[in-house]
């Protein structure tokens, strides 16, 4: 540790203040919270941060105690529309069953072939370059042309995405936005919005195959469909969760392949290895460190009575970190037995319903990047700058170059 940061409560403050140096060591940062307990409250944003595989466990399970209705920080009023990852109980789970049409693992998997077009596509933009940017042209154009694609968005509209997920993840973690920047982010909203109300209404008289058609669809069992106003809750959910944390995954993944050249060269050279790197990558760094839980009432977590309103930062990430579990958890192996324990798609009844399409999108990426380049290395004007978000882990970039093969 540089003499910088010799004092982990300055790392924790920084961290929170959104210090790129502290955000680069985010994974000390919860730790030194894990420090004080599997409980620390955060005064700066009046916040408890739950840390640790048993009592981030515990506090997921309690659904009744703990309500998902703030899950990204952020306090909306009680008339808010809720869908799936912030609605709670019954109405969560009917949700969860509309969507889990379109997501789950069987139907996903059906869509590789189409998938695997898509990426060569989005490498064909830029092979002939020897060069690109990881982020702008490959990690995020990727997952927004899949999601589009799935969701039955034309092409030409595709470009629109890709403001749309940076307009819903940039509030998420960063308290610091001005009044300025927050408007235009909810003229962003607004205009995604409108576009998706119009989709919602054609699916609806009109029903295809895409995925937007296949959660509006009505269900067998009487349950009432989801609603316009809790399809945009869920559509925007699928910007966040889909697009912009399958592009940190991708992301963090290259860039710990990097920093471990041999492991880079072994999964180059076999592909079966890549499914337990993207584990391990989840392990290790998480996209998302995690998300927020609002008590119902007076409560306790591990004996820190917890008052009623207040939030609680269920900290995912640090469940992979976790000694008791992990043999050696700082060791980066990509061949690790039990990568796959890790929480990094949530846990309980709350768990990210598009795991499967996020593996089985960097599963496909790194394919088809290995069958395509080789040598990969960081460009000579590359830097090394954190994502602005206390709760999204990841770069901004990665510069790369490579020889074609």
């Amino acid at each position: 540790m540089t003499d910088e940061y010799q004092d982990r409560n300055a790392l924790i403050a920084d961290f929170f203040r959104l210090r790129p140096a502290a955000l680069l060591r985010g994974q000390e940062a919860i730790a030194a919270l894990n420090e004080q307990g599997s409980v620390a409250y955060v005064p700066s944003l009046n916040i408890y941060a739950v840390t640790g595989y048993k009592a981030v466990s515990d506090v997921a399970r309690r659904t009744a105690e703990f309500s998902s209705r703030n899950v990204t920080g952020r306090v909306v009023s009680d008339n808010y529309p809720r869908a799936l990852l912030n609605a709670d109980g019954k109405e969560h789970a009917r949700h969860k069953a509309f969507v889990s049409r379109a997501f789950a693992p069987a139907v996903v998997n059906e869509r590789e072939p189409v998938i695997r077009a898509l990426v060569d596509s989005v490498i064909d933009s830029f092979i002939d370059a020897g060069h690109f940017a990881l982020v702008e042209q490959f990690a995020l154009r990727f997952p927004v042309v899949t999601i589009a694609s799935l969701l039955g968005v034309p092409p030409q509209d595709q470009e629109r995405f890709v403001r749309w997920a940076l307009a819903h993840v940039t509030p998420i973690g960063n308290p610091h936005l001005s009044k300025e920047a927050l408007g235009e982010l909810d003229r962003e909203f607004r205009e995604f919005e409108s576009y998706f109300l119009e989709v919602i209404r054609q699916r609806r008289q009109h029903p295809q195959t895409d995925f937007i058609s296949l959660m509006l669809a009505k269900s067998d069992d009487g349950s009432v469909p989801l609603s316009d106003a809790e399809m945009i809750i869920v559509l925007r959910q699928l910007l966040t969760g889909g697009i912009e944390t399958t592009a940190k995954l991708i992301t963090s993944s290259f860039e710990m392949l990097l920093n471990h050249p041999s492991a880079l060269a072994e999964v180059a050279n076999d592909f079966s290895l890549i499914p337990n790197m993207l584990e391990e990558t989840l392990r290790i760094k998480a996209p998302v460190h995690g998300m927020f839980r609002t008590a119902t009432v007076d409560t306790e977590v591990d004996g820190c009575p917890i008052p009623k309103d207040g939030m609680v930062w269920l900290v995912f990430s640090s469940g992979g970190h976790d000694a008791e579990r992990f043999e050696c958890p700082r060791k980066y192996d990509i061949k690790r037995p039990n990568a796959d324990r890790h929480l990094s798609f949530g846990s309980g009844v709350h768990r990210c319903v598009g795991f499967a399409l996020a593996k089985l999108q960097s599963r496909v990426a790194f394919e088809q990047l290995f069958r395509r380049m080789t040598h990969f290395r960081r460009a000579p004007d590359d830097t090394i700058e954190p994502f602005e978000s206390f709760v999204i882990q990841g770069l901004k970039d990665i510069k790369l170059q490579f020889d074609r093969r």
